[in-house]
């Protein structure tokens, strides 16, 4: 329910942001709590959170970390981030259209790219306005890669809005004797 969402709020932009999103639901109805909190989605930072290493993701926030972020070469791993605050356009016949775009960058310990990737675009069409959102991308780590401790940077963008967000995970590639 929407009551609870000011009791969620920590900073105080946020209670007014959620009890504005209250008022809009009580003066409009569910319709309009909705598009208000759309428009807010918009105007408010992208956030990701829970970037993971995992071998298996089934659901938005149904997915199993690996035990160890401790990797051989060539070894496929899934990379998993939930998104928020992200814009949906309405689109007649086909429900709310998302879109994004992502790329991430594997650093050595001196801050040096060893690795990268452009993601294809990530689109999709809802028949109800989304809250939720999750990367689930596919990837091996690189064939020729010493052993040592790493960082992955993921950068995702939210194609309608224009804004950005970016995490990073540390992780370490074992030595793998011939």
């Amino acid at each position: 329910s929407s009551a609870s969402f000011a009791t969620m709020a920590y900073s105080s932009k946020a209670r007014k942001e959620a009890e504005a999103t209250e008022c809009a639901g009580e003066l409009g109805g569910n319709e309009k709590f909705w598009a208000y909190l759309n428009r807010l989605n918009e105007v408010t930072p992208l956030v990701m959170r829970n970037l993971a290493f995992s071998p298996d993701v089934q659901l938005y926030g149904s997915y199993v970390p690996f035990q160890s972020f401790e990797f051989a070469p060539s070894q496929e791993v899934i990379l998993y981030a939930e998104v928020d605050n992200f814009k949906s356009d309405y689109v007649p016949n086909k429900g709310y259209f998302t879109s994004f775009r992502g790329r991430y960058v594997i650093l050595d310990s001196a801050g040096q790219e060893v690795a990268s990737q452009v993601f294809n675009k990530i689109e999709e069409n809802c028949r109800v306005l989304r809250r939720d959102f999750f990367i689930n991308c596919r990837l091996s780590m690189p064939k020729r890669i010493n052993p040592g401790k790493y960082t992955l940077k993921l950068t995702v963008e939210d194609n309608l809005a224009k804004k950005m967000a970016q995490e990073s995970i540390s992780f370490t590639v074992k030595d793998v004797a011939p």
